[in-house]
């Protein structure tokens, strides 16, 4: 049964209508006048103010820089191998990595992924990581290098991490 065009209608809802933003508080733009002129010197009487202290450098707060747990440096390393091998996206490694490392992994890549078609090699490689050898030369940087182990192969992994916005990313990455 279709509807009568004289049948009641139910009511529309009320239309929303829009409203400019408030206004800042402030100054407002009015014509442009020239800031008032010195009419009168310092008298020689009055002691010059001593110039301000330099700010004190930040240093002096206590900062810690975050953990970097052994085996999160023995996944990095893993992971950057994988994603050499073709076996993992870059992308998952987005947070841990800086674009530089990002783009030269990329390249890497692409250039592991033409020998391995050149010579028709299909082979696929799950390295075990060995234990990792960190050290600190100053504080929010560590370098570490980790062995890869696999059968017929060994590769080394030198990592730099440093302190970005309170997380550890990895800023250089090789993989010999």
């Amino acid at each position: 049964m279709t509807p009568s065009l004289g049948a009641a209608r139910a009511p529309l809802p009320p239309r929303l209508r829009l409203v400019p933003p408030p206004q800042p508080a402030g100054p407002r733009m009015g014509p442009r006048t020239e800031p008032p002129q010195p009419t009168a010197q310092r008298p020689e009487s009055q002691p010059r103010p001593e110039p301000l202290a330099p700010p004190r450098p930040l240093r002096d707060a206590v900062r810690e820089d975050p953990p970097l747990p052994a085996a999160a440096i023995q996944r990095l390393a893993l992971c950057a191998a994988e994603v050499l091998d073709g076996s993992r996206a870059i992308g998952q490694l987005a947070g841990a990595i800086t674009e530089e490392v990002a783009q030269e992994l990329a390249a890497r890549r692409a250039l592991r992924t033409e020998r391995r078609t050149l010579y028709r090699d299909e082979r696929r490689v799950v390295p075990v990581p060995g234990p990792p050898h960190a050290s600190a030369p100053r504080p929010g940087v560590v370098e570490a290098a980790v062995v890869l182990h696999a059968p017929g192969r060994t590769h080394a992994v030198a990592l730099r991490f440093e302190v970005r916005r309170g997380a550890w990313r990895v800023t250089h990455l090789t993989v010999l």
